[in-house]
């Protein structure tokens, strides 16, 4: 599973007004397949995708170059949204070294997915935790994102 990060797309599993958001840039892939892989992610218990999901990549899947297009696409987005009936933002960031991949919820916490199959050794793994980190991590780079062609 490439993108059980965001990540996507958000999982809503209690009760607040603050949309979930789906980070995974840094040299991790969030694409189009990995939304797909989201679904089932969220399917596990009772889980389901908030009304508006906020979604970060990089320009590791939205680039291109001859004979390899972009993987994470406005089209890709749309599809998978109109899917789930919801309204998603994509927006994507330069390519860092950095290896994150995490959905935050609603309810202040932060589903931490990995870990990376290609570097065990990072910091990654299945966990939930507060999103006192995370959050703010997100909340940065989302302002300062492009938004997705």
């Amino acid at each position: 599973m490439r993108c059980a990060s965001t990540t996507a797309p958000g999982a809503h599993w209690a009760g607040s007004d603050r949309p979930p958001r789906c980070w995974r840039p840094h040299g991790s892939f969030l694409d189009n397949s990995a939304l797909e892989q989201l679904i089932h992610v969220v399917s596990f218990g009772n889980g389901r995708f908030a009304s508006r999901v906020r979604l970060l990549g990089s320009t590791a899947t939205t680039s291109t170059r001859p004979g390899v297009p972009a993987r994470f696409t406005a089209a890709g987005v749309t599809i998978w949204a109109t899917q789930l009936g919801v309204v998603a933002d994509a927006r994507y960031l330069p390519r860092e070294d950095e290896h994150r991949r995490f959905v935050l919820l609603n309810d202040a916490r932060a589903l931490i997915l990995g870990p990376s199959i290609n570097s065990i050794p990072k910091n990654e793994a299945v966990n939930v935790e507060d999103d006192r980190e995370d959050r703010p991590f997100f909340d940065a780079r989302w302002r300062r994102a492009t938004l997705l062609p």
